[in-house]
């Protein structure tokens, strides 16, 4: 039954016409495509260029501050850059290798010692092991955007 009703409409639609539309189409969808990408990143761009600041800002009262001070700022100088389309290809690079880095100096005294619970249930640091995990958490912000700001880069 289903081979008859496709008979019947390319017997009603020439084929060429067929291949045009369906053409048309995928042309239309790859450049709305485009466009919903770059609207999303540029949108992306701006939640990470203020999380990463309001990360900077809360540093104040960290006793190891200054190093958590300088890639916060480095990566929302990245967001800048990208907004204003003149990123040097080497700072995101820089970032991802410098927080996959310090995730792996980081994940071996976090591993099977703290509960995502723990994470959640007090803004206090209770133990070291806990503000390690809270730092890993924000490495992969900074990992996480500087990667896809590569991955943008090189398509």
């Amino acid at each position: 039954m289903f081979a008859q009703r496709s008979k019947a409409v390319s017997d009603l639609i020439p084929t060429e016409v067929c291949t045009q539309t369906i053409l048309s189409v995928r042309d239309k969808g790859r450049g709305t495509i485009s466009t919903l990408s770059t609207k999303s990143i540029t949108v992306l761009n701006a939640l990470f260029l203020m999380a990463y600041l309001m990360s900077a800002a809360v540093q104040y009262n960290d006793p190891d501050a200054l190093p958590w001070i300088i890639l916060y700022l480095t990566a929302a100088a990245m967001c800048v850059a990208q907004y204003r389309k003149n990123l040097p290809r080497w700072l995101p690079l820089l970032l991802l290798f410098i927080s996959l880095v310090w995730i792996g100096w980081l994940l071996p005294n976090v591993v099977g010692q703290v509960t995502l619970g723990e994470l959640v249930e007090s803004i206090s640091m209770r133990t070291e092991q806990i503000e390690e995990a809270r730092e890993i958490g924000g490495l992969l912000l900074v990992t996480i955007w500087s990667a896809m700001l590569v991955q943008w880069r090189n398509r």
